[in-house]
């Protein structure tokens, strides 16, 4: 087995069967990144707090809580030897590497570990397999706000009729709508048509009054949350919310970006591919890239946390990418307890024992923590609460299905052409958009996931009763998840918006669509061209990272109230500079401030708006929902989005200039046109005093974009000394893939910083490629992703061969 790394490190592997491929593969990873595959294997598996201490029982009690190690188990034994052979060739590489730091720590122990004061331990093929379906599955498929969408609707009826309450929800978190852009295109035949909202409650949340327990709030946060309560947990991530838009530290960054061009559109490529996965900026990324040449594999690209999936990629004859797909693949069921027996739930009208799971967790430097996990028919209990009879229990349509899932995804690069690859993506049980292009200059595009065919009476966004009788009744077949092959328009795109137009929403709150939607800033750039080369489709990235997400929406607003009103000076002026401001977020003079009074002026304007509009009429406890204008002047951990409460107000007005009666009045009888005005003309007053008469001169900070050190559950994966920053914000992707069709091949390149290496020596020092994909980054350039064994040879730095036993 060879390893050949290129002039930016990544390593391409050489060799004739698949477990020497992927024992090369471990090899490679266990050599760059061996402190971060420790502390997410340790992430994945619930075993943090054996090494950092008694800060992290909580996480690891939450993690262990939401998968079934059984369940792993039994995939794992139902793999093919093909299938077995991947996993365990990785971690058999990756324990090779490990027992030549052994011999030589002094050189080669990476320092993380001699500072946190423990040393790495053995990967084991469960453990591949589990960081894959404790991330991709377990973390970022497994979102669910029914229960506090349950509260926040039980709290508008306090305030308000049932009536009035349920029209609320409907305005501000619709399941369908009729505007919001769309990934499939509204003239294809494959679109599923608009659907409507459903005008009244179900009556099983209405009968009774169901108080929910207070969320349990995702803690990514570091530790220091972690033996916080739920209460102090939840106050601290509202608040964030309502301060910066973004659902918590580290907490919801999966957003990703694409946009793809085909043959009628492209000027002088056959098809263009760029994607921008957003996984948040983290040091080391959680971006890996690899070249597989050898027995089944000939692929080149990069993967998240080095998956032996290899997840943006291309094969020289089709390549593919990736975007959250936001589908709704997790229900919450209300379960009834026996008022003699806690440990019994009523299903199906009798009382059932719950499954039952007793773990000791490890504890550096204590005793071990005894924990108990529960499950039900519908899955692991995540809340019980003996005193008031309740539990819930959380139901996930990809459980069982994780190495299916991993396995389709680690053998798309057999696929040859978009019938084939559809196939691959047939297996993938959990809710990703999947994109397509090919030498040919085909384009396509496919929505992944497994979907159940819910009962009649549930309403997805809230609970659903668990007694037996709102139970799935099946599952809704692949083919009518959206899709689309070449559409006429020549594109695709997608920035997590909605996959097609009756397609329903997901169940988060701070993810709901409608017609405010950031992808319009791609949509915007594709139709401006009648063609595009391929560097044009590539430099779309610099404009849209840094386009404001909200002003295209409000300002025409603004410009017809302020016509129709006495105007003074200092609206006039504040008028003229947002109509002459091009939009963008960005400081190209680098001072440190943003180079227009457009970015202040809409952000203080929105969030004096969104406080006036919402504030009274949802009440102080979930405002925190709509408060955010959502601007990149506070720490942003994840990709930027038009917010909520942006969201329902657009909504709001268009349906009040359309005449559309939505049953409640958020402007309390006033002339929208005057509440703008007014909140416009209070934001100038108020930014007038910060700063001055001159309105040209008005500035704010950019926030940096900060590299961090904690992961997605908030464990570090290196010492907080090594976090990074770049000086601007940028709303892109993690790292970013293009994909380029000419000829009969496909020409692959991709920026993924900070460097394709996480390596610090006992001494301090850094490997070379630590960071050097840093300035590529800011610059909005590419590096080249060599895929012929002669492209390889030509930028090899380093080579190393070595023989492996099975």
């Amino acid at each position: 087995m060879t390893i050949k790394r290129d002039s930016y490190g990544v390593p391409h592997i050489y060799a004739e069967d698949n477990f020497g491929v992927f024992y090369g593969y471990g090899y490679a990873v266990a050599q760059d990144r061996l402190f971060q595959m420790e502390m997410t294997k340790r992430t994945v598996t619930g075993t943090a707090a054996e090494v950092l201490g008694a800060d992290f029982v909580e996480v690891d009690k939450q993690v262990r809580q939401g998968f079934d190690p059984d369940s792993i188990r039994r995939q794992m034994a139902a793999l093919s030897e093909e299938h077995r052979d991947v996993l365990e060739g990785y971690a058999a590489g990756y324990n090779s590497w490990l027992a030549e730091v052994n011999k030589r720590p002094e050189k080669l122990m990476p320092k993380e570990f001699l500072d946190y004061g423990f040393m790495p331990s053995r990967l084991t093929a469960y453990e591949v397999a589990m960081i894959f379906a404790g991330s991709m599955a377990h973390r970022y498929a497994d979102f669910n706000e029914e229960l506090n969408n349950l509260a926040f609707y039980q709290n508008l009826r306090t305030r308000y009729t049932d009536d009035e309450a349920w029209k609320i929800v409907n305005t501000v978190q619709p399941l369908y709508d009729s505007d919001s852009p769309t990934t499939v295109p509204d003239d294809s035949s494959l679109q599923s048509g608009n659907r409507q909202n459903p005008t009244n409650p179900p009556s099983y949340l209405t009968d009774r009054d169901i108080n929910p327990p207070v969320r349990l709030a995702m803690d990514a946060s570091g530790g220091h949350l972690a033996i916080a309560s739920d209460e102090e947990r939840s106050a601290y991530l509202n608040k964030h919310y309502a301060l910066s838009g973004n659902s918590g530290t580290a907490g919801f960054p999966t957003t990703s970006n694409v946009w793809l061009v085909n043959k009628h559109k492209a000027r002088d490529a056959k098809a263009v591919l760029v994607n921008g996965p957003q996984f948040g900026w983290i040091n080391p990324s959680y971006v890996y890239g690899v070249g597989l040449h050898g027995a089944d594999w000939d692929v080149v690209g990069n993967t998240m946390l080095a998956y032996p999936a290899v997840l943006f990629a291309h094969n020289n004859s089709i390549g593919w990418g990736s975007t959250a797909g936001y589908g709704d693949q997790v229900d919450i069921f209300e379960l009834q307890l026996n008022p003699e027996n806690p440990d019994q739930y009523l299903y199906q009208g009798s009382y059932r024992f719950f499954e039952r799971r007793d773990e000791q967790i490890p504890v550096k430097g204590q005793q071990p923590t005894s924990v108990t996990f529960y499950r039900s028919v519908h899955g692991p209990v995540i809340l019980h609460d003996s005193a008031k009879g309740v539990a819930f229990s959380k139901k996930r349509a990809w459980e069982d299905h994780e190495l299916e899932t991993m396995m389709a995804w680690v053998d798309m690069p057999k696929a040859k052409n978009f019938s084939q690859w559809r196939n691959y993506v047939a297996r993938i049980a959990i809710n990703i958009n999947f994109y397509y292009i090919d030498s040919e200059g085909n384009i396509g595009y496919t929505h992944g996931g497994k979907y159940p065919l819910r009962h009649a009476q549930h309403d997805s966004r809230f609970p659903a009763k668990g007694d037996g009788s709102m139970d799935w009744q099946g599952w809704l077949p692949f083919e009518s998840n959206p899709y689309v092959y070449n559409p006429e328009q020549g594109y695709i795109q997608n920035w997590n918006n909605r996959p097609a137009r009756g397609w329903r929403a997901i169940d988060m709150w701070w993810k709901n669509w409608g017609r405010v939607d950031r992808a319009d800033t791609i949509i915007d750039e594709l139709v401006a061209r009648q063609s595009l080369t391929a560097e044009q489709v590539w430099d779309i990235n610099s404009r849209t990272s840094y386009a404001d997400v909200n002003v295209a929406y409000l300002l025409p607003y603004l410009t017809d109230a302020l016509a129709g009103a006495k105007q003074s000076a200092l609206t006039s002026a504040g008028l003229a500079e947002l109509q002459g401001w091009d939009k963008y977020w960005w400081d190209k003079d680098a001072d440190g401030y943003f180079d227009s009074a457009g970015p202040a002026i809409m952000e203080a304007w929105l969030k004096r708006l969104l406080a006036r509009v919402f504030a009274d009429d949802i009440g102080d406890k979930f405002f925190f929902r709509f408060a955010s204008p959502g601007y990149p002047t506070g720490r942003i951990t994840g990709a930027v989005g038009a917010s909520p409460g942006t969201k329902a107000l657009v909504r709001i007005l268009d349906q009040h200039r359309n005449g559309e009666i939505s049953g409640f009045d958020f402007f309390n009888g006033q002339d929208p046109a005057q509440l703008l005005v007014e909140t416009f003309t209070a934001a100038l007053a108020q930014l007038q005093t910060e700063h001055g008469t001159d309105i040209a001169a008005w500035r704010v900070k950019p926030h940096p974009l900060v590299f961090g050190v904690n992961n997605f559950r908030g464990v570090r994966q290196t010492t907080v000394d090594n976090e990074m920053s770049l000086p601007v914000v940028m709303n892109r992707g993690t790292e970013n893939n293009l994909f380029i069709a000419r000829g009969s091949h496909i020409e692959g390149s991709d920026v993924a910083p900070p460097g394709q290496s996480g390596f610090i020596a006992p001494d301090g020092s850094r490997s070379p490629h630590y960071a050097d994909q840093m300035e590529l980054y800011q610059r909005f350039e590419h590096k080249p992703l060599p895929f012929s064994r002669a492209q390889v040879e030509q930028m090899t730095e380093a080579a190393v061969t070595l023989r492996y036993a099975r």
